[in-house]
């Protein structure tokens, strides 16, 4: 991760998992003029690809709105629910049954939920890539 984020110029300064993640996002992000759900996919099959470990995510991007994914593994627990016409997301249903929140559904692995609450695709990480994404890294940097 570190030659791949050296190779592309992506800083970090810190040892935290999570603004690598922020990094790496914006960094894929920003590739682009405009988002639609196709990108948005494509943005996070690619990081899936590169970054290992688990983890779960929730952001709102300029021009775009809210996404939630998480790692192809799906380790890290994230569910929703709604009440009246709000929505929550956490990461343990005990939070949306004290507060009376209906449980919709599990934020399974390979699952993008949009900001409608919407279900964007299931299956999407092509992991076939993997290798061939991190090769093509990885050789850039010894040359």
């Amino acid at each position: 991760m570190t030659k791949y984020c050296k190779y592309n110029k992506i800083n970090y300064s810190t040892y935290s998992d999570s603004e690598l993640l922020l990094n790496l996002l914006s960094y894929e992000i920003d590739k682009y003029d405009i988002l639609d759900e196709e990108i948005i996919k494509n943005i996070i099959n690619h990081l899936a690809i590169i970054i290992s470990g688990s983890y779960s995510v929730i952001c709102i991007i300029v021009g775009y709105g809210m996404v939630v994914f998480k790692d192809r593994h799906g380790i890290r627990p994230l569910i929703y629910g709604k009440k009246n016409d709000t929505f929550l997301i956490s990461s343990e249903s005990v939070s949306l049954d004290c507060l009376d929140y209906k449980i919709i559904n599990n934020i399974l692995n390979e699952t993008i939920l949009d900001d409608e609450w919407k279900e964007m695709s299931n299956g999407t990480y092509d992991s076939s890539k993997m290798n061939e994404v991190l090769s093509s890294a990885y050789q850039q940097t010894s040359d």
